[in-house]
């Protein structure tokens, strides 16, 4: 076993810039794939590599086939040459993507290239899936949409009996139950994404293709003297070095940046900037604002969800197995710190693992370079007191998943979305078995016995369905499972990714039409304000008895004010209550929980009504100095989003529209 601190030492300096102390040590396993000797190739080997470029280039380059045949032949050969020499398989297809320029030279390195500590490629998974995978089947059709820029057309998504799974009818009384009239209080936070190799002073506005606020981004053009005068001294000051939050919650602003730079249009700020995911202080930033706000307002959350993505955006190349470790441990520690006893329940998020999204199925015979993440989480979730030793071993068993039964009596099921996601290379595995992680199985039979409990149950994961992300099949069966145990077994939905603030509703006809609402989903805010969101979290009354949603308070703060204010630490702000929001014509009843037909009222008034629309985009990026505009369209597919519960249905109501 090999202590965690051998991995941190790895790290540049600038990674561990004074964040909150813990003393805290774990012993995580390197991974198998890691202990595989990179040994050079022989002659021999570099005459097949060559051969085989020349190749899979002639197909490339053909123009008697199809496009979506020639990702066909690519994938034959490359699944030739994993079944006899699969390490030759990074070298062939990382020159290959490089000579025909497929995508730039760093991402066919990333993409294909040997796996390493040091950066996150992918190419020993892309080896691995070609023993797997049958390229002439809809493994290959898949594929070659997702990963190949649609060089295949998307195929239909087969259907799949669930009856298979769930072997009782649905009851004839599955109503929602009433009502209690007592309510407990739940904080759901969400893609905090914690950037650690952000540097104050660092460029903002970069334009080389990264995320911006490091040490190695950069702006291609030379600034006016006269721009950086006026503008950016009048404009960013709150350019501070080694800010941090003491264990005792004070804020320590640091020293002030005062040097020039002129390479640099817009220095990265204390807590960070619009074009970048979460300095530390901004996560703990973020944090404490909880933890104050139980204070002043004399409330306590009984609990947390968590739903995914601790880690960053940063370049695969810049993103070491030590990095990703230590920004995952990180950010957890912080919660733990800041929240004390309140159990956190989490999903993993797709950039939670390494390489970056993948996850290998225990029948694969890849799975054991991935268990050191399970491990992981076992580990600290349980040492941290969120969950017991037994749900401990269901997390290693389930890829992270677990099921679990709080206190108040509500069961809480998480599932690991890189199961489902594109880029999750081991998912073009087998894609005529809907579920082949096992994954959607253990729900149904979760459901199944909570349904036989008269339990109530929260779903939670990372990728909402109706994401690009999520591959159709998985996503049928879903929403198959839902429509089956609702309203009556399942209570809540929560997804987080898209880092903005919304809901989807699943309708039990095609027609969506008042009235015809199943279920619906919860997407949450984002702590991060990459791609120009202000950083909230949201908290719910629920009921004590049915363990429904009466209503959601979302809480914002407006990170412009932090770009100029001397270093001072932002401001969190209540911005809006969902119950007070949405019930647009004051009909709804107080004793009602905002459950699939409230949602669905709200759908059809941001569809029908333009100032109900624009209400809610602003309020989806938490009112950011970039809100969308309603009558530039950018309000286009607020309906098709809010209304479709798979990716497939979103793409057919945008066509329709």
């Amino acid at each position: 076993m090999i202590p965690l601190l051998f991995y941190i030492s790895l790290l540049p300096s600038l990674l561990l810039a004074l964040p909150v102390q813990y003393n805290y040590e774990l012993d995580i396993p390197l991974p198998d794939f890691f202990k595989v000797p990179q040994i050079p190739l022989n002659s021999e080997d570099v005459q097949l590599v060559s051969q085989y470029v020349d190749e899979l280039s002639a197909i490339t380059n053909s123009t008697t086939i199809s496009k979506c045949n020639r990702c066909i032949n690519e994938l034959n050969i490359a699944k030739s040459i994993a079944l006899s020499k699969n390490y030759l398989v990074p070298p062939v297809f990382t020159q290959w993507c490089k000579r025909n320029k497929i995508m730039s030279n760093i991402n066919c390195e990333m993409t294909y290239g040997r796996v390493t500590v040091n950066a996150s490629t992918s190419g020993g998974d892309f080896g691995n899936l070609m023993t797997l995978m049958e390229p002439e089947e809809i493994d290959g059709q898949y594929y070659c949409y997702y990963k190949r820029s649609s060089a295949c057309p998307l195929p239909d998504t087969m259907d799949f009996d669930i009856d298979e799974w769930v072997t009782t009818p649905k009851p004839q009384n599955a109503v929602e139950p009433p009502t209690s009239g007592e309510t407990f209080n739940v904080l759901h936070i969400s893609d905090h994404h914690l950037e650690l190799a952000y540097q104050s002073a660092a460029e903002s506005n970069c334009t080389d293709a990264g995320m911006c606020c490091t040490s190695h981004n950069y702006n291609d053009e030379q600034i006016p003297q006269e721009f950086y005068d006026t503008y950016i001294q009048n404009n960013y000051s709150s350019v501070y070095e080694n800010s941090y939050y003491a264990e005792n919650g004070t804020f320590i602003k640091g020293a002030p940046i005062t040097e020039k730079n002129m390479s640099t249009w817009q220095p990265a700020t204390s807590f960070g900037t619009y074009y970048c995911d979460s300095p530390e202080t901004l996560v703990n930033s973020s944090l404490k604002s909880v933890n104050d706000f139980q204070k002043e307002h004399n409330i306590s959350f009984d609990f947390a969800i968590f739903t995914g993505d601790l880690v960053d955006h940063l370049e695969t190349q810049y993103s070491s197995f030590s990095y990703i470790v230590e920004e995952e441990e990180r950010m957890l520690r912080d919660m733990k710190h800041w929240f004390g006893d309140i159990p956190v329940y989490s999903s993993m998020g797709n950039h939670d693992t390494y390489p970056y999204g993948q996850i290998a199925q225990e029948a694969s015979g890849f799975d054991n370079k991935y268990t050191w993440n399970s491990d992981l989480m076992a580990h600290l979730w349980s040492d941290f007191g969120w969950i017991d030793n037994q749900t401990a071993q269901e997390v290693r068993s389930h890829y992270c998943g677990f099921s679990v039964k709080a206190k108040q009596g509500l069961r809480i099921i998480s599932i690991n979305s890189n199961t489902y996601y594109q880029k999750n290379l081991y998912s073009y595995w087998n894609m005529t078995n809907p579920d082949t992680f096992g994954t959607l199985r253990w729900l149904a039979s979760e459901l199944s016995m909570a349904e036989q409990a008269g339990e109530r149950v929260w779903i939670m994961s990372h990728i909402p369905f109706n994401d690009y992300d999520a591959l159709p099949i998985p996503a049928k069966i879903y929403s198959k499972l839902v429509a089956r145990f609702s309203p009556h077994v399942i209570a809540g939905i929560f997804f987080g990714h898209t880092h903005i603030d919304q809901f989807s509703v699943l309708y039990a006809s095609d027609g969506k039409e008042l009235g015809d609402e199943t279920a619906f989903a919860w997407v949450s805010q984002s702590v991060s304000p990459i791609w120009y969101h202000n950083p909230g979290w949201r908290w719910y009354e629920i009921d004590a008895k049915t363990y429904s949603v009466m209503n959601s308070h979302n809480y914002y703060s407006q990170l412009a004010d932090t770009l100029n204010n001397d270093g001072a630490e932002p401001q969190w702000d209540h911005l809006y209550d969902a119950r007070e929001t949405y019930d647009l014509d004051g009909t709804w009843p107080s004793d009602a929980p905002l459950n699939a037909t409230f949602w669905g009222k709200v759908a059809h008034a941001v569809r029908d009504d333009n100032s109900t629309a624009q209400m809610f985009g602003i309020y989806s990026v938490r009112d950011s100095p970039e809100n969308p505009d309603c009558s530039k369209g950018d309000c286009a597919d607020f309906w098709c989003y809010a209304s479709s519960f798979t990716r497939v249905e979103y793409d057919a109501c945008m066509k329709s529209s």
